[in-house]
């Protein structure tokens, strides 16, 4: 574990954990949205890998929404996701996935989140969020940290 994974599990294991349970609630309570308003963004936003996804998206929306159900719903088992994360690093990277995309992805999940939650999105939660994007993608690509 480098010296970031180590920051980004202490913040994630501490301050954090609550801000990301109380602003996933709007993913839980409507995550075909979610997802929907995710791929709509990220298509606008990065047109270039709208031809890594299939043209309807219905699957992914609803793999996208469980993702971030499952990281927020397993904070205290960093070690599992990172195995699980992983493995979702290697399906990202034989489907074409670069490091710049993880930026773009990442840009577009926070602002996704930020429109779910409304004004409860505030800056102690998009730190929040940021921290564990940061994370995410350091466990599932660690040469692609954004």
């Amino acid at each position: 574990m480098n010296s970031t994974d180590a920051l980004y599990r202490k913040a994630l294991e501490t301050a954090d954990a609550p801000v990301l349970r109380d602003t996933v609630a709007a993913v839980a309570a409507d995550p075909a949205t979610f997802g929907r308003l995710f791929y709509r963004r990220l298509f606008d936003h990065a047109p270039a890998v709208r031809t890594m996804f299939p043209l309807d998206t219905t699957s992914q929306e609803g793999k996208l929404a469980d993702t971030v159900l499952v990281l927020v719903g397993h904070l205290h088992d960093l070690g599992e996701l990172t195995i699980a994360l992983r493995e979702l690093g290697e399906r990202h990277r034989r489907s074409g996935a670069q490091t710049a995309h993880y930026q773009a992805v990442g840009n577009v999940l926070i602002d996704t989140l930020a429109e779910v939650n409304g004004p409860r999105f505030d800056a102690r939660a998009r730190k929040a969020w940021v921290s564990l994007y940061r994370w995410t993608v350091s466990a599932m690509e660690p040469v692609a940290v954004v």
